[in-house]
Formats: C-alpha cells, sequence, structure tokens
C-alpha cells in the first residue's frame, strides 16, 4: 500500500483543507502566510535576544557549592567563577553584587580551604547566578527563598539538597522573611 504524499505549506505544516479555507477566506494565500509566520519568528527572537542581553550573563550556579560547609559559600562560587567561566575578580564582584576586596579575600581563603577537594559536579541542581547577587540576603539565604518561592520545594527537600537538616533551613527561611519584612517597613514606614 503506498501512501499518498501530503501537500505541506511552508515550513512543513500539513496543507489541512480547513485552514486553506480559512486562509482563502481572509485572502491569504500560502507564501503571504509563510512570510507572515517567518516575520513573525524573526521578530520573536530578536525580542528575545533582547531580553536576554538586558538580563545579563545566564550564568548557572550549582547549589552543592552553598552546601560545601568546609569552605565559605561565597569563596565556594567565586572558585567556581574563575575556573569554570574564567572570571576575573572585578567580573566575579559586579555579578555577586560584592565588593572586589571581599571577594578577593574569599578566593584566597577558599582556595586554602578547598586543597583539591571537588567542590561541584556537572549533575548538580543550579540556580541563577542573578539570585546569589542579593546582597541584602546571604548566598544560602538566597538559595533557600529561591528554592521556596520560585521552585516550590518544601523545607525537607531544600534540606537534602543543601545537606543540612530540615531544623537548619526553616532558621534560615525565618531570616529570610524578617529581613523582608524589616526592608518593607523601612520603604513603607
Amino acid at each position: 500500500m503506498t501512501r499518498r504524499k501530503e501537500a505541506k505549506l511552508p515550513f512543513g505544516l500539513p496543507a489541512d483543507p480547513a485552514f486553506q479555507r480559512l486562509l482563502a477566506e481572509r485572502g491569504v494565500n500560502q507564501q503571504q502566510f509563510g512570510q507572515w509566520v517567518q516575520a513573525e519568528l524573526q521578530r520573536f527572537f530578536q525580542d528575545l535576544t533582547v531580553k536576554a542581553q538586558k538580563e545579563g550573563p545566564s550564568i548557572q550556579i550549582p547549589i552543592t557549592l552553598i552546601s560545601q560547609q568546609q569552605i565559605g559559600n561565597v569563596g565556594a562560587v567565586a572558585l567556581y567563577l574563575r575556573d569554570t567561566q574564567a572570571c576575573t575578580v572585578p567580573q566575579i564582584a559586579q555579578l555577586l553584587n560584592r565588593s572586589m576586596p571581599s571577594i578577593a579575600a574569599s578566593l584566597r581563603k577558599g582556595e586554602r580551604q578547598a586543597k583539591g577537594k571537588v567542590l561541584w559536579s556537572a549533575e548538580d541542581f543550579c540556580v541563577p547566578i542573578a539570585v546569589l547577587a542579593d546582597a541584602k540576603l546571604s548566598m544560602c539565604e538566597a538559595v533557600v527563598a529561591y528554592l521556596r518561592e520560585q521552585c516550590h520545594l518544601h523545607p525537607w527537600r531544600i534540606a537534602q539538597m543543601l545537606q543540612r537538616d530540615q531544623r537548619v533551613i526553616a532558621t534560615i527561611w525565618q531570616r529570610v522573611l524578617a529581613k523582608r519584612r524589616a526592608q518593607s517597613e523601612v520603604h513603607h514606614g
């Protein structure tokens, strides 16, 4: 049995009779439709590019860096950015919204504490670097807030991911809420 070859519109869309009728009712031929689709796709990708440029780099940070209790969070993240993204101290300071001297000190301390230990792996759950750039929250607080609010994870799951006790995660979450309340009172009161 031979299958009849289906007629196709531009971009490989099947030539559905109902769709053909709709195009004819609107006075649009297949070529005009194809050009419209192409223009819309081009506009969409231009908007996407502009949005990505405004948002800055989309570097993803493995959360196991935050769970490294033998190394400070800032030092672990700074080492990761330096070693995997080839970032300089000024770039790291800008990405993390921290001062250059504090980043340099954290890098030195992190190098001393790490001593060849594997700090991350490719399979780790990652968070956008923008999450860690909130200087009002510690990195751990920022990650917990992100995982609770954006990923809708339960505290016990966050505790597993960060290798911490669930009560510690609850305390960190309460600190986040307290800091946000205090900040909103300053702005509103």
